[in-house]
């Protein structure tokens, strides 16, 4: 990894996201072949609603190599995120070996109204996926509006440890909690419990009771 992009994902880590996008535009520039720079510029453009730039990094990526093992889910990632579910779904079955692919098709099918679809997805990875992805659940939870749930599964996280949680600031799927009041407390949270920081305890109050199935 070079240092352009070592110092964009220690900004990306700060939540100085302008910056992360000018680091990485800068290290693309450099070397506009190296397909990891490519993606990880069109993820920033993907947390900062610059869809359209997304679409189109990701598509060079593919271009330079179709078999790419990140291009279809970035795709499909941002195209759901943008409000197309149906083109993320196109693109998210084309690589239905990722281990995230049933966390995503829960979120696409719920985006299109396939709520039970969406359920029977959630109760597998209830069985299988969720006390070892304990942030991503959350996430999911997130997206679907149900944040209790949400809440309690962030809980969960902090208690595992899970490191997916270094991608907190600035989630795309996070986006529905941010007028809820614990919204802030899971911040500090999360600030609290970065490598090197002390502070008081926090705990996210939920109303929901501790049967996490939804």
């Amino acid at each position: 990894m070079n240092v352009l992009s070592v110092a964009a994902f220690l900004a990306d880590t700060l939540g100085q996201f302008s910056t992360t996008t000018a680091l990485f535009e800068q290290a693309v520039a450099l070397d506009p072949l190296n397909l990891a720079s490519l993606e990880s510029l069109g993820r920033i453009y993907t947390k900062t609603g610059r869809y359209e730039e997304a679409i189109q990094t990701f598509n060079r990526m593919l271009e330079l190599n179709p078999e790419y093992p990140n291009g279809h889910i970035a795709l499909g990632r941002t195209y759901l995120l943008m409000g197309d579910p149906e083109q993320s779904l196109i693109e998210t079955n084309k690589n239905s070996t990722a281990g995230s692919y049933r966390l995503r098709m829960a979120k696409i099918h719920f985006t299109l109204g396939n709520k039970a679809q969406s359920q029977a997805i959630i109760e597998e990875l209830l069985d299988d996926f969720a006390q070892q992805y304990p942030g991503p659940m959350a996430s999911l939870y997130a997206w679907r509006g149900e944040n209790d749930l949400a809440f309690e599964w962030f809980e969960i996280a902090f208690k595992a440890g899970d490191s997916r949680l270094n991608n907190f600031l600035g989630n795309e799927w996070l986006r529905g909690l941010e007028s809820d009041p614990r919204y802030p407390v899971l911040r500090e949270k999360w600030a609290c419990e970065k490598p090197g920081r002390r502070c008081r305890k926090l705990m996210i109050q939920t109303n929901s009771t501790h049967n996490h199935r939804g």
